[in-house]
């Protein structure tokens, strides 16, 4: 109980700074066609984030949770470490090469001098795709070793850093230099997790947690690339809306994720290691208890979380962030967009069930079913858009989270009843 309350406290101070990290960007720039071209031009390295801390990240937690021995966990977590570094570089490196072709292509809706700076601040933000897989593998070697509290203060104290440069950097440099330092902030975060890991080792690429993570990743990824694209999605849509209504969009999604971000780790993170542990030992029933604890919990606190927004949402937004370049028509329009973003929330829960999944060694079933989910999600998001705009897109938004909760509850569920029987 103390440990969760430490773990609770940190990750509520990270989620806040985070928040302010977003927050400066509007309070000095406002939400404008640059504010839109900024947070446009980051869509990968969102991107990037969703799937090293979802799938990639979630998969190496079970196979290094039972790796016997210290020293061979370490070899194991700088093998990993190696080889996510070496094939992110490369796409990263591929992704600015070819900024020119693929930033128009995504972002339509901006015109030529937009295009122009889009280009360039993508090409910043791509830098810190390789260090954000680094952090990815780091964080996940952490969770293994059930170095919860270190972890997260060293998040906060990586997002400190990070909005102190803000502060002192944007009236100067203006808001390139908030892409400068969105791309470095991870290397910061990774850096601060080695000492949390152990010394130095040799990677080792015969290593056997190599080749499982890879066996259980695989059938994961290109499903995973498929519907964690979402994100591109949002951006192109939202780059053809009035100006201001794409950077809305996106703190509305990183406020969601904020809050969710901390219950992921108090709640989730902390679960997965017990998770594997249990279906290593066949211990079903067990599993199925832990699990189902787990999802009525976080259930029970995104009802309460939901209610105390609609309830009091539009004045606490306009005490939080109702300053500076933020004007009472943004504010609104936020907290519209925030009702109908419920369904990000409802991802919270998905984490669980997907976890459960990688807990079994399974990650194709859920990535069949997220593939299926988001299909029919991004033909909510169309049509969300095409009827109300950005608060439509919202809307299809959490169609689409809610088909992807049912579906993999009820697959789990089935599974679950199967190996009881077993």
């Amino acid at each position: 109980m103390k440990r969760t309350a430490i773990l609770a406290v940190l990750a509520a101070i990270g989620m806040a700074l985070g928040l302010a990290n977003t927050w400066l960007i509007f309070y000095f720039f406002g939400a404008t066609r640059g504010t839109d071209v900024y947070f446009g031009s980051n869509m990968v390295l969102v991107f990037v984030v969703g799937l090293v801390s979802g799938p990639i990240g979630n998969t190496i937690v079970p196979v290094l949770s039972v790796v016997e021995g210290e020293e061979r966990r370490r070899v194991d977590t700088y093998t990993l470490l190696a080889a996510i570094t070496i094939v992110f570089g490369a796409i990263a490196g591929l992704g600015i090469a070819l900024a020119g072709v693929w930033v128009p292509l995504v972002l339509p809706g901006f015109d030529g001098a937009e295009q122009a700076m889009a280009v360039r601040f993508a090409r910043i933000q791509l830098l810190g795709v390789v260090f954000t897989a680094q952090y990815g593998v780091l964080w996940a070697a952490c969770q293994a070793r059930h170095r919860f509290v270190g972890t997260e203060a060293m998040y906060v104290l990586a997002f400190l850093a990070m909005v102190v440069a803000m502060w002192v950097t944007a009236p100067v440099f203006g808001i390139e230099a908030m892409a400068w330092i969105a791309a470095i902030r991870p290397a910061v975060q990774s850096v601060l997790l080695l000492p949390l890991i152990g010394g130095l080792a040799r990677p080792d690429f015969a290593s056997e947690a190599l080749k499982e993570t890879w066996r259980r990743v695989r059938p994961l990824l290109a499903g995973s690339i498929y519907y964690k694209s979402d994100v591109i999605a949002d951006r192109y849509l939202t780059s053809m809306a009035a100006a201001g209504s794409l950077s809305l969009f996106h703190i509305a999604t990183v406020m969601y994720r904020a809050a969710t971000g901390i219950l992921n780790r108090v709640f989730v993170g902390p679960v997965v290691p017990v998770l594997a542990k249990l279906a290593k030992d066949e211990r079903w029933a067990d599993l199925t208890r832990v699990y189902r604890k787990r999802v009525f919990f976080l259930g029970g606190l995104l009802l309460a979380g939901y209610a105390f927004l609609w309830a009091f949402g539009e004045p606490l937004l306009r005490l939080l962030i109702g300053h500076g370049g933020v004007t009472n028509e943004n504010v609104r329009t936020l907290y519209e967009i925030l009702l109908a973003l419920i369904g990000l929330s409802i991802g919270l829960i998905g984490q669980v069930l997907a976890s459960t999944f990688y807990a079994l060694a399974d990650t194709k079933t859920p990535t069949t079913a997220s593939i299926v989910g988001f299909t029919f999600g991004l033909g909510f998001k169309i049509a969300g858009y095409a009827w109300g705009g950005v608060v439509g897109l919202a809307i299809g938004t959490t169609l689409y989270f809610v088909l992807n909760l049912v579906l993999l509850t009820s697959l789990l569920e089935w599974r679950l009843a199967k190996l009881r029987r077993a």
